[in-house]
């Protein structure tokens, strides 16, 4: 049974990735630029499960938007996990980071960086160099 949280986030997913698909990275809560406006024309009004490239439980709940950068979806649960997927016309769980503590924000991404809040904390996720 679905949970309305990971209901949420399945469709969230689902526009994110076709949205991102169009418009590159949708690195915070309402797009680029914050006006939660997508290139994307194709999706549906309306939808029914068939509509889904796909949907998943996620390790728990939580009221963040999902965040989409270079080809992968983060979520962020209240519990403070951190759920990193590989996502396109399927999915691949790459990890479930722990944050060490609640979270209801949703991260922001600027300039290779990930910001991060817990209920105490704000961290910054820089990318790794190869």
């Amino acid at each position: 049974m679905h949970t309305h949280g990971s209901i949420t986030r399945a469709v969230l997913a689902s526009l994110l990735l076709s949205s991102a698909a169009f418009a590159g990275t949708w690195p915070r809560f309402r797009g680029p630029n914050g006006q939660g406006i997508s290139d994307a024309r194709t999706l549906p009004i309306q939808w029914t499960d068939e509509d889904y490239a796909w949907k998943i439980d996620l390790p728990g709940t939580g009221p963040s938007s999902p965040v989409w950068l270079d080809n992968r979806l983060y979520c962020i649960t209240r519990e403070g996990r951190c759920v990193v997927l590989q996502a396109g016309r399927n999915y691949s769980l790459l990890a479930v980071n722990d944050l060490g503590e609640p979270s209801d924000a949703t991260p922001a991404v600027a300039d290779e960086r990930m910001y991060l809040r817990t209920s105490s904390r704000l961290m910054c996720l820089t990318a790794k160099r190869q």
